[in-house]
């Protein structure tokens, strides 16, 4: 109770009590903790408890329009939360959940109003913060009918900003709804947002030069989000005022930073991306060649709220539907704009971003694929104290293929899910070495050792989230549209099994080689990756509805640990011919 007691006197809340009596009511609370991702309460609950941070974030929701979930704000240490309902008696409003490992202390909802009764200052002060919250979800709820400004700001002076602003200009003819501001004069920007010509949908892309500027609007428009304009091959350096708005200013209002790296057209793959995300929590970022149109229109179409990303389920050996289906979704001209994946498919995206020319996406899969049917053979046996297999082929291949590429350094954005053992609960990797992070995502418990990353355990994604379209909504926002392939549906097993429960290698042997037409062994691979996946089929259901385009097919009739080549292609072209289905029905 230590460290809480330290917690709390630095919360301003409590400011107005004697020492004596924080120590009394530091005794009143109960300590609780989070797993990251884990829910505190959902809107619709009771609100029995006032909450305090002591470690960690936490993150409210709300559902929007569209019944999907959106970030209103965090809560960091020593702030208070759950005090809205308990003070009004009426059940949550909001979600809210755990974004990393936290520890809370909550005090009853009875207890706290008659803390409030003793003291009128702690009820004033409550009721401030609850009043300033109440205005920021409703400022969240009226986003969608005022004018949204997206401001694009070089990191530093020695970042050049017309080629980039020209470029910028005639790729965004294409969208009626975006408007460039070109002017960084004030005044006419003040003149722009009381003009009644201008939609209530519009949005006001500005590109200005300094962060003087910057101070000077930031009070008078509504900033959506924020982009860092730098070069990758130039300064890598963000300057100090730029810093301290966005860190004080904006991170009061919750507006969205992201970073924007400029490459030399020479420029065969992205390089050190992490020293510039190392330079400020980003929230997402982008790779764009000077003078290629496709990235200045992926940019376009994230700020505008209409690109579509992918999210490709795990399915051991089954992945090569996602091949089909990616291959016919860029056939129809359907620009993929980011991946998320998790085992089969994580290594299916990763492929596809890393090298897109087709032939090479089916040539690495084809390796990666040998190599994970062979990792059963007997001379990868290893001694069992973490696993009955070696994982040190499958990993010398995919490092082969993907050489020292980091996740950050791909031209489109990449993640992939695993089972953190450690921590008991998901990771999404967003960055860091792609082939390892690619081996942890597939490394089966039991079968093959747990990756080291950190420090911590990481094992097959698929254990925990076999679906994560509810990470990739939460990283592309609410408009951005979500296509996810799903492998792990399938009919119901009407076979009859027959086998006895205790059988010697003779009488298997002797089964095997006299069996019937009647199939009365399960084949032990494909029970054993069933029953590891299907404790997550539950989330998957619930993560579903995240998505607008949900492919979910019947994929029963082929095995999740091997496939010869003869099925490979069929389920490729059962996955071509399913994305030509979706993409001609959305046409008409």
């Amino acid at each position: 109770m230590i460290e809480f007691l330290d917690v709390i006197r630095k919360v301003d809340l409590f400011s107005c009590l004697e020492e004596n009596e924080l120590i009394d009511l530091v005794s009143r609370f109960e300590l609780i903790n989070l797993k990251e991702g884990e829910i505190l309460f959902s809107r619709g609950d009771s609100s029995d408890y006032i909450y305090i941070v002591i470690s960690g974030h936490i993150s409210s929701y709300l559902l929007d329009k569209d019944q999907q979930f959106q970030a209103i704000g965090t809560i960091e240490q020593g702030q208070i939360l759950g005090e809205a309902g308990v003070l009004s008696e009426e059940p949550r409003m909001l979600t809210v959940k755990a974004i990393v490992a936290t520890q809370l202390a909550r005090l009853s909802a009875e207890q706290f109003k008659a803390l409030c009764y003793n003291n009128p200052v702690i009820l004033e002060k409550t009721a401030k913060t609850v009043i300033a919250r109440s205005q920021l979800t409703m400022n969240f709820i009226a986003d969608e009918s005022i004018q949204q400004w997206h401001i694009i700001i070089p990191a530093n002076p020695q970042v050049s900003i017309e080629e980039f602003k020209k470029r910028l200009k005639n790729n965004a003819v294409n969208y009626q709804n975006i408007f460039l501001v070109e002017t960084n004069e004030v005044a006419v920007i003040k003149e722009m947002i009381s003009h009644q010509n201008y939609q209530n949908n519009h949005i006001f892309l500005l590109v200005i030069i300094s962060a003087e500027i910057l101070s000077k609007l930031v009070d008078l428009i509504k900033v959506k989000a924020v982009y860092l304009l730098a070069d990758n091959q130039g300064d890598l350096s963000i300057e100090p005022k730029l810093i301290s708005l966005i860190t004080n200013k904006m991170s009061q209002d919750y507006v969205k930073i992201e970073l924007i790296l400029l490459h030399d057209d020479k420029v065969d793959r992205p390089s050190n991306t992490i020293k510039w995300l190392e330079k400020f929590p980003f929230s997402f970022h982008y790779h764009i060649k000077q003078n290629r149109d496709e990235d200045y229109q992926r940019l376009l179409r994230f700020i505008n709220g209409t690109s579509t990303v992918l999210v490709l389920g795990g399915g051991g050996a089954k992945g090569w539907f996602h091949v089909g289906l990616i291959k016919a979704l860029t056939e129809k001209n359907i620009k993929i704009d980011a991946i998320g994946g998790v085992s089969a498919g994580a290594v299916v995206g990763a492929c596809y971003l890393y090298d897109s020319e087709f032939n090479h996406v089916v040539d690495n899969l084809e390796r990666i694929t040998n190599t994970f049917y062979s990792i059963t053979q007997v001379k990868n046996l290893t001694w069992p104290l973490v696993s009955f297999f070696k994982s040190s082929q499958a990993l010398t291949v995919l490092q082969d293929i993907f050489q020292e590429t980091k996740i950050e350094d791909l031209w489109r954005p990449f993640f992939c899910v695993t089972a953190n053992l450690s921590l008991c609960s998901e990771s999404a990797h967003y960055s860091g070495e792609l082939a390892s992070r690619l081996m942890a995502s597939n490394s089966i418990p039991g079968v093959l050792p747990p990756c080291i990353i950190n420090g911590q355990l990481h094992y097959d994604g698929g254990l925990i989230n076999n679906l994560p379209i509810d990470v990739m909504r939460n990283r592309i926002g609410k408009k951005n549209k979500i296509i996810a392939s799903c492998l792990s549906a399938s009919s119901p097993d009407n076979t009859v099994y027959n086998f006895p429960q205790k059988i010697g290698l003779f009488q298997f042997l002797k089964a095997r080689l006299t069996r019937t037409k009647v199939k009365t062994y399960p084949v032990v691979w494909d029970s054993f990756i069933k029953a590891l996946l299907l404790g997550s089929s539950l989330k998957e259901k619930q993560t579903s509805e995240f998505a607008d385009l949900l492919i979910n097919p019947d994929l029963s009739k082929f095995s999740i640990y091997y496939l010869n080549k003869d099925q490979e292609q069929e389920l490729l072209e059962f996955g071509y011919q399913e994305g030509l289905n979706i993409t001609n029905n959305s046409e008409n």
